[in-house]
């Protein structure tokens, strides 16, 4: 199979399987508090990545580069941002999650202006920005009260979780290109499910725990598919595609997520919400689509 195919393989999965991720979190979240459905699914995942590290007789590197990097994505792309992303699956829809979430390509390309001096923002991606922000906006407006509900505080901890994640892979594309994806991956997020399982213990030690067949599948579907094989693929993919061709996901996955919640959970989401949905797809649209159509007419490789 050629590079090309690959990456459009990975792509897909990716938008497909993360578009699936926000309700299957919901649905998890009805038997297993928060925290710890966060700390099992790194667990499974940490399980399996272990076993292919081992497969693949992958070297774990030593020194303080390493070290430190896989300390900060462990806690800053995997503990913390997930424990506020499983907060807020209790009290927000999860079409609704994918939407605050998908300022995430906005907060990338505002960090990289100022942490890689090489990524300013051009016209179009400053338009994008104000776009999408302007759409996050228009979610919270009519939510912005004096009293702040356990919907708000949800409705904010999605957006600081694309915040801390945006900044963790302007991490990673400036000192991750020396060391292995699989061995990053897995020690980053046994960092991150031995972080969250402790905490666990601490905060929700008398919270009741439902084990049956759809919170086992649903934090083995998590683990597996939205966990191992998305987040290889991607940290893949942001090694050998350009960024803009990595906008698609930003692009799609609120879609497909939408749709989801809309057929499977039977959500509803009210007009502001829908509004400022299409305020953050049309941000996404400005910021990259102008490159991507350049790109492809220009036929400029998409693959570095």
């Amino acid at each position: 199979m050629s590079l090309k195919a690959k990456i459009w393989i990975a792509l897909a999965i990716n938008c497909v399987v993360w578009g699936s991720t926000w309700s299957v979190i919901k649905i998890g979240l009805e038997g297993i508090p928060p925290y710890l459905s966060a700390g099992l699914r790194f667990g499974v995942a940490a399980i399996i990545l272990r076993a292919v590290v081992w497969r693949m007789k992958l070297t774990f590197p030593k020194g303080k580069e390493f070290t430190s990097l896989v300390l900060e994505l462990g806690f800053t792309s995997f503990a913390i941002p997930f424990a506020l992303v499983y907060y807020a699956g209790q009290y927000i829809p999860s079409a609704l999650s994918s939407i605050l979430f998908a300022v995430y390509p906005f907060c990338v390309a505002i960090l990289s202006a100022f942490r890689l001096k090489n990524e300013p923002l051009n016209g179009f991606q400053w338009t994008g920005t104000a776009l999408g922000f302007l759409g996050i906006y228009w979610i919270f407006k009519d939510q912005l009260t004096d009293e702040m509900t356990a919907s708000v505080m949800g409705m904010i901890a999605m957006v600081l979780s694309a915040l801390l994640q945006a900044n963790s892979i302007i991490s990673l594309r400036k000192r991750g290109h020396q060391f292995d994806t699989v061995v990053t991956t897995f020690t980053s997020i046994t960092i991150a499910s031995v972080a969250l399982l402790a905490f666990s213990f601490i905060v929700e030690y008398d919270q009741p725990v439902v084990w049956n067949a759809t919170t086992i599948l649903s934090t083995l579907y998590l683990g597996i598919f939205a966990t191992v094989i998305t987040f290889i693929s991607y940290f893949w993919l942001v090694r050998h595609v350009a960024p803009v061709l990595l906008a698609l996901t930003a692009f799609v996955t609120p879609i497909f997520a939408l749709l989801i919640g809309w057929f499977i959970m039977n959500e509803s989401l009210g007009p502001e919400v829908l509004t400022g949905a299409l305020f953050v797809l049309a941000g996404i649209v400005t910021a990259k689509g102008q490159d991507l159509y350049t790109a492809f007419r220009s036929r400029k490789r998409l693959i570095t």
